[in-house]
């Protein structure tokens, strides 16, 4: 179960829950749960004693993902990064995998005090990134949203790095390699023009 507010501010938190594969519950099963919550159908007989199962409490979860984060990297030592972590979810992984990974990182946006998530930082107030990349002579920058599942890009210039842009260097790059699976990228249906006729032209 995680409580978030996703790129929104605090007072929009809301529950999300996954499932033991660790997606997302679909929506039929989301409904049955508000159908139960606003008694609009009689809840289940509540598992009590012996059947109610175990809790098992892992300290280190945050260094267990950090570690395969890091595995799938590349050493990034010698870059400056800059992060906005909208003082949200990735507050502390953020900077712990870019370091880790060699880089010399420094952050905004990482100290939440329960209500400034996503205030005036991170992906959805992009120019705070934009000045730090540039006040402090970063190769590049990279703003989260509150829940980390959003993630814009700032060049060393102060530039704006928009998801198509991202997903069409991330492509070539990997094409280069021989690495990009049936020569394709997969966008979105907001996707722009010139994503179609970048990887056409590739």
């Amino acid at each position: 179960v995680v409580i978030s507010a996703s790129h929104n501010s605090f007072e929009f938190n809301g529950i999300k829950f996954f499932n033991n594969q660790g997606y997302k519950l679909p929506d039929a099963i989301e409904n049955e749960i508000e159908e139960i919550l606003f008694d609009e159908v009689e809840a289940p007989k509540i598992v009590t004693h012996e059947k109610i199962g175990k809790v098992i409490e892992k300290g280190n979860c945050l260094d267990d993902y950090a570690k395969y984060l890091v595995s799938l990297g590349k050493s990034l030592k010698g870059k400056k990064i800059a992060l906005d972590c909208a003082n949200g979810a990735s507050y502390k992984i953020a900077q712990k995998v870019f370091s880790e990974l060699g880089a010399e990182v420094m952050a905004i946006g990482n100290a939440p005090d329960g209500i400034n998530i996503n205030r005036d930082c991170g992906s959805t107030h992009i120019s705070a990134l934009q000045k730090f990349v540039t006040d402090i002579g970063a190769d590049i920058g990279f703003a989260f949203d509150g829940d980390a599942d959003r993630l814009l890009a700032i060049d060393e210039n102060g530039e704006f790095v928009d998801g198509d842009k991202i997903l069409m260097i991330c492509g070539l790059h990997l094409k280069r390699q021989g690495k990009l699976k049936n020569n394709a990228i997969v966008g979105t249906i907001m996707s722009n023009l010139g994503f179609d006729l970048a990887g056409k032209e590739n």
